[in-house]
């Protein structure tokens, strides 16, 4: 049965995930603009050594940035970032 605990657990947890990416992608956008370019991700992807050759990268920020205006977003880096804290949580 689905239990009143259960969800505020699940509610918690999205929280905590939510505010996570967002202070993730704080740290990445040093000028405060909302957004961030595609060297700035590459090297906090490095420095996580998180290990993409320079193809996969380029791909991976391509994949991110929707609307193509060459810089990634915040709700286009939400998928991305779920994404790396999912693999490091598997490590």
């Amino acid at each position: 049965d689905y239990t009143k605990s259960e969800s505020s657990f699940d509610e918690k947890t999205l929280e905590l995930l939510k505010r996570t990416l967002f202070d993730f992608f704080r740290g990445i956008d040093k000028n405060d603009l909302g957004i961030v370019s595609y060297k700035e991700c590459a090297e906090v992807l490095r420095k996580m050594e998180i290990d993409l050759n320079e193809i996969e990268l380029n791909n991976l920020m391509i994949i991110a940035d929707k609307n193509g205006n060459g810089m990634i977003e915040y709700k286009e880096f939400i998928p991305i970032g779920a994404e790396v804290l999912h693999g490091l949580l598997l490590k």
